[in-house]
């Protein structure tokens, strides 16, 4: 019969309820933290964990930059009743100024962002002269890009500063003073 850490499927319902019991003291929430930090660590150590934790990362940037595609042209849609399928061209409609999408994508520090989509779904994150030329980053050919947590985070957040200059841009509302 299988078990996990003890327990099995007949008993993991009373299994459950001794955890609650534990969980309602120090000593319980300390045990269950190790037991945790265990797991994980054993984890850690699992080649095919950290390769599914690098591809999880990023895929994190793929789906951030659909989301500022999936933005632009649904404003475009409401706001112009057009319907691009170009991501160029929506961009120009939103900011009529700009020279091209580059400057509106570096201005917003996005640039860095829509390279390293573009290296993730057409090259599986390998490496290649073209990337090195647009993005700027010194990474050896051939290598696969590797991301950072906290370089997700920051993808995000300027996805949702940019959607927000976005809407506001489309509702003709000013810029913030900056503070």
């Amino acid at each position: 019969m299988e078990t996990y850490r003890g327990y099995t499927k007949q008993n993991c319902s009373r299994g459950r309820g001794e955890a609650r019991r534990e969980l309602r003291t120090q000593a319980g929430v300390e045990a269950m933290a190790d037991a945790t930090l265990d797991e994980l660590a054993d984890h850690l150590e699992d080649s095919g964990f950290a390769s599914a934790n690098e591809e999880l990362l990023r895929q994190g940037l793929v789906l951030t930059w659909g989301a500022i595609e999936v933005c632009v042209r649904d404003l475009c849609t409401v706001i112009a009743g057009a319907n691009e399928r170009n991501l160029g061209e929506s961009l120009k409609r939103l900011f009529p100024a700009a020279r091209d999408t580059k400057t509106i994508l570096l201005k917003r520090g996005l640039w860095l962002l829509y390279q390293r989509r573009h290296l993730i779904v057409h090259r599986r994150g390998i490496v290649d002269e073209r990337y090195r030329t647009e993005s700027g980053e010194a990474l050896p050919l051939g290598a696969e890009l590797r991301v950072k947590p906290d370089e997700l985070e920051s993808s995000l957040k300027l996805a949702v500063q940019f959607g927000a200059e976005l809407i506001r841009v489309s509702s003709g509302t000013p810029a913030p003073a900056p503070s």
